[in-house]
């Protein structure tokens, strides 16, 4: 049956994570953000826990309030980039779940964050609780980004909220209701 898509992150991986993360924040520990990516619980880990855990795991280690952990994230994500971990984007998931898992309060900086992201990943899943929270705010905001010039933005416009994505959360009101998508 092949390698499980969670198998996609590896020690290398988390290692390249670590590094990237103590370049932009010196006050990280590596070794220590490392031991507490893969612990026990690691190996039995589903995909969408390993990126919960990896995002719940990049914050706390950021350690800085909402807006300046962004930042960070926003460099780090950019140096990953450049260390050649392009090929698969989606292997980035982890920084948009941190958005919407601390973000929710901190609205117009998420959803900027979330456009930031999704050329290098994808942010269909963490929009959704954004859409959830302020639904006519953010269909607003997806609206202009569906004639966005990049053509990511433009896809997490659309895949964002349909009603139903593989992976992803339910938006219940759109599968009653689909016209605001329409």
């Amino acid at each position: 049956m092949g390698n499980p898509l969670k198998n996609m992150y590896t020690e290398p991986f988390i290692s390249s994570l670590a590094d990237s993360l103590h370049e932009i924040c010196p006050h990280t520990d590596p070794k220590s953000f490392k031991k507490k990516i893969i612990d026990t619980e690691w190996k039995n880990k589903s995909l969408k826990e390993r990126v919960r855990h990896l995002a719940t795991c990049l914050y706390e280690h950021i350690n800085l309030p909402f807006p300046d952990a962004v930042e960070k994230i926003k460099k780090i994500q950019k140096e990953m980039y450049k260390k050649g971990l392009k090929k698969n984007g989606f292997i980035f998931v982890f920084f948009p779940e941190m958005i919407c898992l601390y973000g929710l309060e901190h609205e117009d900086i998420s959803l900027d964050t979330l456009r930031f992201l999704t050329p290098y990943s994808t942010s269909e899943f963490a929009i959704r609780f954004f859409i959830t929270q302020n639904t006519q705010k953010v269909m607003n905001v997806l609206k202009k980004w569906s004639i966005d010039e990049n053509e990511h933005v433009r896809r997490l416009a659309s895949e964002g909220c349909r009603p139903k994505l593989p992976w992803g959360m339910a938006l219940k009101n759109f599968e009653k209701n689909p016209s605001p998508i329409l």
